[in-house]
């Protein structure tokens, strides 16, 4: 800037020599020529005061005097409005300082002097947004597209203020032109895919539509070939964002190559393409990189927990656990690495040592939505529903105040198993609900609430209606089966019943004691007593019941 400010103290000598120097007079040949050197000479004056405030805003800020810098600075942008990088960048300082009033008066200037760009109408439009001017804001932002129609800042403001006053259909119009024109630069098409994944984001319905858009215009960024490796990562960030793991895993491989010498670089992209490899199913492959990373930077969480990740995505919580240790070891504020330790320990059937864990992050970190949700099945596990339920109820006020987006049908579901298991079934039945509501085809819920009411002999056409729903989404889950059984059962429906019940313990893995009861039950029903004792001396061999072993004394001088 100093360089700058003795340009400008040269240019202010020259002028002003200029201007010394004539000292004639215009003679009276004609008048349009004595106009002529009047404007002109008050022009060149103006300039010069221009000069000369800037060449002041040059020394003061060499001075360490920002303000009265900025000031003057202003002054030179106010008496020379065709100087566009000095309004812009005092425009931009004033907005910085929270100032918009001054930056708008700057603006206002140069475009009232007739020769402003579509840089000089985008800043205008931002400044009018800032004072909540927003149809103002709105013509400057059009202004600068019709100027410049392959502004990508002008697109995305004028995009944001849309979406921002709420109308999706004028903001997506905004977007349409912008993907109608040709393709030229790679780094426009990237920011008009990052603008399609925002609408995707705030309007679901138009999702598949936005993100089909997205996809089109990197697809365009990248037959354009760009050279530059920064782009060419965007590039590929965006193809992972939209679920293209082959496409992005090629890119990040070509850029693996060139990064090669660069360490930092080079263990950024493995974590990358081991990502990539989890999604289209090489978990072999995420292995092998994250362990090269974690070799290469000991001290770095991330590779060891996505390899935690892996472990329990494998079925291997004990070697999750000892890498989320890890993880933990070198970064004891990675609040992410105690909640997945505590689900690996939850996944061993460890729960004490999930609830150990919980307590140090709460110690920790204070209570969070993922601490509490993590604890309450901790206890449901330890079969402590009452302590399961309050933990529930934190993570519950949790997601409404601190994170509503954390809200969640599973929560909902545990909540109402664990109220179920405390004979609690009114709460139950509204925390199903809520979860239903919430998720319409969440399946466990629909039979979970629907066996829960049968069980009990109350709402069974309700019931019997959840079930079906549930079974007609997963047809041949064993567990629904038998619960569609045992509702038309409650119904008086016998024989259809037990066409359903035979076919869930059929569907079953392994011998299911409670279905083998309800077989016994339907058997009874049906007077066929010696199949009935068979199905619940069954059950009783794979776990002890006092009802079953009733059920068998009573019905044993029943049989024929």
């Amino acid at each position: 800037m100093l360089t700058q400010g003795l340009r400008a103290a040269a240019a202010l000598l020259l002028v002003l020599s200029l201007v010394a120097g004539c000292k004639t007079l215009p003679d009276a040949e004609g008048l349009g020529a004595a106009r002529h050197a009047q404007k002109h000479s008050a022009d060149t004056d103006q300039l010069a005061k221009a000069y000369a405030h800037f060449a002041t805003g040059a020394l003061l800020r060499f001075q360490d005097d920002p303000e009265g810098a900025l000031e003057h600075f202003a002054q030179a942008a106010l008496l020379d409005p065709a100087n566009e990088a000095l309004v812009l960048e005092v425009a931009q300082q004033y907005a910085q300082r929270e100032q918009p009033l001054k930056a708008l008066q700057l603006l206002t200037n140069a475009v009232a002097a007739g020769t402003a760009s579509a840089e000089v109408y985008t800043q205008l439009g931002s400044t009018y947004a800032s004072l909540g001017k927003l149809d103002l804001a709105e013509k400057s932002y059009r202004r600068a597209l019709a100027l410049a129609p392959d502004s990508i800042t002008a697109t995305r403001n004028l995009f944001l203020l849309l979406l921002r006053e709420k109308q999706p259909a004028r903001a997506w119009r905004v977007l349409n032109r912008a993907l109608e024109r040709e393709p030229k630069k790679p780094e426009f098409q990237i920011e008009l895919a990052e603008l399609c994944l925002v609408y995707a984001q705030q309007y679901p319905r138009m999702a598949t539509q936005a993100r089909t858009a997205a996809l089109t215009v990197l697809d365009q960024a990248a037959a354009l070939n760009p050279v530059n490796p920064h782009t060419k990562l965007k590039i590929a960030d965006g193809f992972a964002r939209l679920d293209e793991p082959q496409r992005a895993l090629a890119l990040y491989t070509n850029l693996f190559e060139f990064y090669r010498e660069f360490p930092g670089l080079r263990n950024s992209l493995r974590v990358k393409m081991a990502e990539q490899h989890l999604r289209i199913g090489n978990s072999a492959e995420a292995v092998t990189l994250l362990e090269a990373v974690a070799h290469e930077q000991p001290v770095d969480p991330a590779p060891r927990f996505w390899l935690g990740i892996i472990a329990l995505q494998d079925n291997k919580p004990a070697q999750a656990a000892e890498y989320f240790n890890k993880a933990i070891s070198v970064a004891p504020d990675f609040m992410q690495a105690y909640v997945e330790l505590a689900r690996a320990q939850l996944t061993a059937n460890r729960p004490d040592a999930a609830i150990e864990t919980l307590d140090k992050a709460r110690t920790k970190f204070g209570e969070k939505f993922a601490i509490a949700y993590f604890a309450g099945l901790a206890y449901a596990q330890k079969k402590d529903y009452t302590n399961a339920i309050h933990h529930y109820k934190i993570a519950e006020r949790l997601s409404k105040t601190t994170n509503p987006n954390a809200t969640n049908a599973m929560l909902y579901f545990q909540l109402g198993a664990a109220y179920e298991r405390t004979g609690q079934i009114e709460l139950a039945a509204e925390c199903f609900k809520t979860a239903l509501a919430v998720a319409p085809d969440f399946h466990e819920a629909l039979n979970y609430l629907g066996y829960m009411w049968a069980e009990r002999g109350i709402n069974l056409r309700q019931a019997h209606a959840l079930i079906q729903r549930a079974v007609k989404l997963d047809p041949t889950n064993a567990a629904y089966l038998d619960s569609l059984g045992w509702v038309m059962f409650k119904q008086g429906k016998v024989r259809q019943a037990l066409k359903h019940i035979l076919r869930a313990a059929e569907l079953s893995e392994k011998p299911d004691p409670v279905i083998l009861d309800h077989l016994g039950d339907i058997y009874a029903a049906l007077n066929q007593y010696e199949k009935a004792i068979g199905a619940w001396r069954k059950s009783l061999e794979l776990e002890h019941n006092p009802d079953v072993e009733a059920k068998i004394l009573r019905h044993h001088t029943k049989r024929p």
